[in-house]
């Protein structure tokens, strides 16, 4: 693998393929004589029936060399790093889950309200690792009615409760993450704090204060 993908393979090929199975997209390869290909690839998790390590399985086909494809390939690391770029710094809840409500992408806001240091303790986790049960289960049961029906869950006004007992109000809206075929693969979604807001509407201080980070061992 070139060395300009080899942070695209580990930071997103793989960990998509370990938590859905497979991954599909292109990659800068270098031949035995020193050629670089640019090949369209697909890797596949194959389950070892002996008990031990899974192991991938990638197919590589080169595809033609032309100014097109080198614009689009331009183009598409452009939009990772625009994308990297607002996972960052946005002050809100962003993430992309798969078709079992999976954590494989997220905001580094959220991994701090959360309380986890690094991006691969939120991978392949759901709520139930950092909500309390009544608000994973009405949370995951929403997104699997989104994958089911194709259609978004907008500007949803929710209580987000915690299992130390903590809560705070946020506006949530979910849609269904598809393919380049059209392919329902999983959902995202983004949630914005409105404590603050609910607290300014009711008379009692029943609401809690901001979305705070937790600091959890896990």
């Amino acid at each position: 693998i070139l060395e300009s993908d080899r942070t695209l393979f580990q930071e997103q090929a793989l960990l998509h393929a370990s938590i859905t199975g497979y991954w599909r997209g292109t990659l800068h390869l270098v031949d035995m004589s020193g050629s670089e290909l640019l090949t369209s690839a697909t890797m596949g998790r194959v389950k070892n029936i002996d008990g031990g390590d899974d192991f991938y399985v990638i197919e590589a086909f080169p595809l033609q060399h032309s100014a097109q494809l080198q614009e689009d390939g331009q183009a598409r690391a452009e939009d990772r790093d625009l994308l990297r770029e607002l996972l960052d710094v946005v002050p809100e809840g962003i993430y992309f889950k798969d078709l079992q409500s999976r954590y494989f992408r997220h905001s580094v806001f959220l991994m701090k309200k959360f309380g986890v240091g690094e991006s691969r303790q939120l991978m392949g986790k759901t709520d139930f690792d950092f909500y309390s049960i009544e608000h994973a289960s009405a949370s995951i049961q929403a997104e699997q009615q989104i994958i089911q029906s194709g259609e978004p869950m907008l500007n949803h006004e929710e209580m987000e409760t915690f299992p130390d007992g903590s809560q705070c109000w946020v506006s949530t809206s979910k849609f269904p993450l598809r393919n380049r075929t059209g392919q329902t693969v999983g959902v995202f979604g983004i949630s914005r704090d409105i404590t603050s807001l609910k607290k300014a509407e009711q008379d009692s201080g029943r609401v809690s204060g901001p979305c705070r980070s937790r600091h959890r061992d896990r």
